[in-house]
């Protein structure tokens, strides 16, 4: 899904969760790339973030095959459960 940025129309946080029967199938590689894509382009934003644990290797690979550019460590970020560091990533329309 989507979530448009509150303070800037423009940008938007990309993000999903796939079910554990699903897992190792790159489901969300698929949809992240389709929505993603449409999000940069015919969607108009000027950015995607997106943020995956890093101990979430999985994520990781799917943001990159998608063409998505870490940036940062965001440091005990993770909100539910144990705090945990997350990677974050984005994608411009030029990335494409």
């Amino acid at each position: 899904g989507l979530i448009i940025d509150r303070h800037d129309a423009d940008r938007a946080e990309i993000g999903y969760w796939v079910v554990p029967h699903e897992r190792g199938r790159r489901v969300a590689t698929r949809a992240l790339a389709l929505m993603s894509r449409w999000a940069v382009t015919e969607g108009g934003y000027a950015r995607l973030d997106l943020q995956a644990a890093v101990t979430n290797a999985a994520s990781i690979r799917a943001a990159e095959r998608c063409g998505f550019v870490r940036e940062a460590t965001l440091r005990a970020a993770w909100y539910r459960g144990p705090r945990e560091d997350m990677a974050l990533f984005s994608l411009l329309p030029g990335d494409l």
